[in-house]
């Protein structure tokens, strides 16, 4: 009996390696002994290997970058760094998607992401936005659905839905190489392309199917896309819904992703009163449905592409209720044009005290219908405060319209707000056009810089608060209108008022809720994440923010644009760090690290409170002090900054780390393990009594 080669397999994650071992023992298992070798995550074995593993002549790696590792690991075997691709098992799944969706790759290491998202770009399934994830890593926000090659199980919490591609089997190439060096017959190789091409033939029908309904799709949103009052559905042969509009996940009340590939009967039969809705689908249909209480008009009507076959609802209000109800005309079409809020509460970012106080008065606020003025300096988040009020609101399904007013012209600003009946002035279309309190109607309106607006406008916008009704520019019909107002401003609005620039009864309509958001030189201590953080979200890039002077910079500048700049000179750093993760001074601005001072840093911006004494060395023996009234007890940072506060001591919590890290550097004082905490040392207490030099 012929010797068997002996093989070693090195991988990270146990199903994928078995997966891989079973591929090759059912081509060539009659030649070949394979052995397992599990990595940990620091691509070492995770068990003891004896000088015969060490002996096995040939390693194939799971992913190319165990090579180098892998050859330390066995110094006198040949190392084969295995290149995979997708079997296109699912992949149909990912066709269905929408184009632009945000998809959280899922593998392990970071390079296996990479390399699956190569796979799938390399099939064409390129109309996705990727973001890499690794098990164990934070789950980033705006992500709901999950693609992963077998390691599905390790979604975050956070995601929806959720795909499993199959684990990745050994590319064509890898396979001749295998032959070639084992010196295998022909046969084997023969029998290994059937092996890998046969799932790839199965797949390719299926993509090929599924680019057919993707052209059916086209059409159907082309449709879906004519700015419509209309809800439409589209539903699949086996009575799946395969798309839908805005206004149609309105009266669902679920967004599109959480309703693509669902049965139609679960989501509509609830909310309807037709029970034969989906049973007669071969003929083309006009019928009254209820849905939710609302009346509507239905339609059906079947598109086809080659074998693919959909059916298409159109749902049509049969009543308008006037400009006071949330179903008429303008909030249907409106919605369907995108006027639509974006942002919700999570993506206020901050977590200091005052910022989550903000939060949570925002929403309590959120919760009726009373007008809310917020005062902010540019930059500070006013509008995504604004989103995210009329988001936790009862009025979130209906439509969201913001207009900054400083950037309207004067003469337009009454007819962009209340409209304007067709001749109403030169220039006007036709057939009129209503202005944005009718197109808010049932929603919320947001007037952003509301302090530049002219005392005849105010008089109008005081009529709308006062008696909730418009009447367009030119027109005699007056219209009831169901608005929320929140208004914006950057100017202090009571001493506009006593200038008489502002009218007294409309600031008392206005600021009925106020809100201040925080600049953000008041927690610069978030600054750190905060970049990180968005430039995660944005580029998929884990940043490096551990140089001492980069971090001194960014604290030490008083940021005027706040956290509008501060994402302005994140995308500084992205694109000046040609793919550097590691920031250096040199990805920094040069308006900020010209103005940077390391005494300024450390004697002016860490600081934030006139009773502190003015020298360092008068702030370390302050702290000193407090080590030495624990009388020896050890003193987390933490404790520390809380009883300075107690002491109306305000020190940054970056700036007391970079203080202790001195006193440390200077032995004044000794720290140990997390729940050892910090102790003060003999020579600090010599400090404190004046025996000892400066540090």
């Amino acid at each position: 009996m012929k010797k068997k080669h002996r093989i070693a397999l090195l991988g990270l994650e146990p199903g994928a390696t078995a997966f891989l071992k079973k591929s090759l023992e059912d081509i060539i298992g009659d030649m070949v002994e394979i052995k397992p070798f599990l990595m940990n995550k620091d691509l070492r074995p995770m068990r003891r290997l004896s000088q015969d593993d060490l002996s096995i002549p040939l390693v194939l790696t799971n992913y190319s970058g165990f090579y180098n590792d892998a050859k330390i690991i066995f110094p006198h075997s040949e190392v084969f760094a295995v290149e995979k691709v997708l079997t296109g098992h699912n992949l149909e799944k990912l066709i269905l998607l929408p184009v632009g969706e945000k998809v959280m790759v899922i593998n392990q290491p970071k390079l296996a992401v990479v390399e699956t998202i190569e796979n799938l770009v390399e099939l064409g399934i390129t109309h996705l936005d990727y973001v890499h994830y690794v098990p164990g890593e934070e789950c980033p926000p705006g992500v709901y659905t999950a693609i992963s090659p077998g390691l599905i199980q390790y979604s975050p919490p956070a995601i929806k839905h959720k795909i499993d591609i199959g684990y990745r089997t050994f590319s064509i190439d890898t396979l001749n190489r295998l032959v070639t060096k084992l010196n295998l017959d022909s046969r084997y190789l023969d029998r290994m392309m059937m092996q890998l091409r046969l799932p790839l033939i199965l797949s390719n029908n299926k993509l090929v199917e599924h680019i057919e309904s993707m052209k059916l799709m086209g059409k159907e949103m082309e449709l879906i896309s004519n700015r419509v009052p209309d809800a439409i559905m589209s539903v699949s042969l086996d009575k799946t819904i395969v798309s839908l509009n805005k206004v149609m996940e309105a009266i669902i009340g679920k967004p599109s992703i959480q309703l693509v590939g669902k049965a139609v009967a679960e989501e509509l039969l609830p909310i309807s009163n037709e029970k034969d809705l989906l049973y007669d689908l071969d003929e083309t249909i006009s019928a009254k449905i209820s849905l939710k209480g609302v009346p509507y008009l239905y339609n059906l009507a079947t598109m086809q592409e080659g074998k693919r076959k959909n059916y298409i609802f159109t749902f049509k209000t049969t009543e308008t209720q006037g400009m006071s109800g949330n179903t008429n005309i303008y909030t249907n079409q409106y919605y369907l044009k995108g006027y639509v809020a974006k942002y919700r509460f999570e993506d206020f970012w901050g977590d200091v005290p005052n910022i989550l106080e903000l939060k949570t008065k925002a929403q309590l606020f959120a919760q009726n219908d009373m007008s809310v003025l917020l005062y902010g300096e540019s930059g500070t988040g006013k509008e995504i405060l604004a989103q995210s009020i009329h988001n936790h609101s009862l009025r979130k399904r209906a439509p969201f319209l913001a207009v900054n007013l400083a950037a309207v012209a004067e003469n337009l600003i009454e007819s962009e707000l209340f409209g304007y009946e067709s001749g109403a002035f030169t220039g006007a279309k036709k057939e009129g056009k209503p202005g944005y309190f009718e197109m808010a109607n049932g929603g919320t309106i947001f007037l952003d810089e509301i302090g530049s607006m002219s005392l005849s406008m105010q008089a109008r916008l005081l009529r709308v608060l006062q008696e909730k009704e418009v009447m367009r520019v030119g027109g005699s019909k007056i219209m009831p209108v169901d608005v929320r107002i929140i208004a914006a401003t950057n100017v202090d609005l009571k001493k506009q008022v006593t200038a008489g620039l502002f009218r007294q009864d409309l600031y008392f309509r206005l600021n009925v809720l106020s809100l201040n958001t925080v600049p953000l030189r008041e927690f610069k201590d978030d600054i750190q994440e905060m970049i990180k953080k968005y430039l995660y979200i944005r580029y998929s890039f884990e940043v490096d923010l551990n140089n001492e002077n980069v971090q001194e910079m960014l604290h030490s500048y008083n940021w005027p644009g706040n956290v509008r700049e501060l994402f302005n000179v994140a995308d500084y750093m992205y694109y000046s760090s040609r793919g550097n993760t590691r920031i250096s001074a040199n990805n920094i601005p040069k308006y900020i690290t010209e103005e940077y001072s390391p005494d300024k840093s450390t004697k002016e911006q860490g600081l934030n409170n006139k009773l502190l004494p003015p020298g360092k060395r008068e702030i370390i023996s302050i702290i000193l002090k407090l080590f030495i009234v624990r009388d020896g007890q050890p003193l987390g940072r933490r404790e520390l900054k809380k009883m300075l506060l107690e002491k109306d001591l305000k020190i940054s919590e970056y700036y007391l780390k970079i203080l202790l890290e001195k006193m440390k550097k200077n032995q004044l004082i000794r720290t140990g393990t997390t729940k050892q905490g910090t102790k003060i040392t003999e020579k600090g207490r010599r400090f404190v009594s004046g025996q000892e030099n400066k540090p």
